[in-house]
């Protein structure tokens, strides 16, 4: 009898405790699960001209922009000039607004009054600030670029270069604004842009020039003010042909830099245009023993590549002719135009690629070791 009531006394503690539990658990449930009621009225009227929606999405843009510390670029430029607006507000909102609505200045504007911080200036400041911006443009994107760092790790040893251009709806020129090649066929005024980005395809450095001019003197002017302000000296410039002109080709051929530029196989010479589409001498990716096409397994896909070296009187090159053979039958040739550095692949039918010596096939086909010019 002594054993079974102290049993029915445990039995009964543990069922007091799960009762209590069962008790707080259901006001946890309810907490999580209670329905507000709000209550309006049917007569009160709301106050005209009173902001009662907010947009927060820039916040996840603003994060990024002080990180880059682009708020002290801004109060650097400001002791420069003398202007009473607020640039580090101006240049904000716009950058915000281009990246969530992009739209005109006017319309920018309008977007930034329905941020959650107030707009400190007036429409009129932003038109006055951007002749300020361009005068200072050199300057931001070289401590853009050097606060990036900070951000994340640049991968700067191989540079894209490559231009656009943007047309306005006028009839007559105007400054920079020149008829010229529009890339979409426009019969406007073009205002021609020149950008390089990193291996990632993060922008490093822009510039703009004139709608009538040509593309290829372009790059050295660029590159210069890169080498100069963006204290990089050592990287390999990747180009399509449009741009490859000699004298682009010989000013990376100096110091540390290397060149990667397209080269049409039919416009070689006739002497290496029977050497690139002979069917021996080619290799397989990784291994350095010669293949004859005629004699590989039609049932294998495979990359084989073949180097052909040119040489002119004041610049060596390599042509390196790529060709990926199918199991289907069908196989397309393309070129890489690579220096030293990480893979760059761009397919061309019947392609080949130009490219300054200096690293090993493995690492011009494929390697991601950093550039060894």
């Amino acid at each position: 009898m002594l054993f079974r009531s102290v049993s029915q006394s445990r039995y009964g503690g543990v069922l007091a405790w799960a009762n209590q539990q069962a008790a707080l658990d259901t006001v946890e449930y309810q907490k999580k699960n209670e329905r507000v009621m709000i209550s309006y009225s049917p007569v009160a009227r709301i106050t005209k001209d009173q902001r009662r929606l907010f947009s927060g999405g820039y916040l996840f843009c603003q994060s990024l922009y002080y990180q880059l510390k682009v708020d002290n670029i801004c109060r650097n430029i400001s002791r420069r000039h003398a202007f009473e607006y607020n640039l580090d507000a101006i240049l904000s909102d716009l950058v915000y607004t281009r990246i969530l609505e992009p739209a005109s200045k006017r319309a920018s504007y309008k977007s930034a009054q329905s941020f959650l911080e107030p707009v400190n200036y007036k429409q009129h400041d932003i038109y006055r600030a951007l002749s300020v911006l361009a005068q200072e443009s050199d300057y931001i994107q070289s401590e853009i670029y050097r606060n990036s760092n900070h951000v994340t790790k640049r991968n700067a040893g191989v540079l894209y270069y490559d231009c656009t251009n943007y047309y306005f709806e006028i009839e007559q020129e105007d400054g920079m604004k020149k008829y010229g090649k529009s890339k979409e066929n426009r019969p406007n005024p073009i205002v021609q842009m020149g950008l390089f980005m990193d291996a990632d395809g993060i922008p490093i450095a822009f510039d703009l020039f004139d709608g009538n001019q040509n593309e290829q003197p372009t790059l050295k002017p660029l590159e210069q003010k890169i080498i100069r302000d963006f204290d990089l000296s050592k990287f390999v410039v990747c180009t399509d042909a449009g741009l490859a002109s000699k004298a682009n080709r010989k000013f990376n051929s100096i110091g540390n830099r290397a060149f990667i530029t397209t080269q049409s196989i039919k416009k070689l010479k006739a002497q290496d245009k029977e050497l690139a589409l002979k069917p021996t001498q080619w290799r397989l990716l990784g291994s350095n023993k010669f293949i004859n096409l005629a004699d590989i397994d039609d049932s294998v896909d495979a990359l084989y590549y073949k180097e052909i070296p040119l040489d002119t009187n004041d610049l060596n090159q390599r042509l390196i002719v790529n060709k990926r053979h199918a199991p289907s039958g069908c196989g397309c040739s393309w070129c890489v135009l690579c220096c030293p550095g990480g893979p760059v692949w761009r397919r061309r039918k019947l392609r080949s690629l130009s490219w300054k010596p200096g690293a090993s096939t493995t690492s011009l086909l494929g390697s991601t070791r950093s550039c060894q010019p």
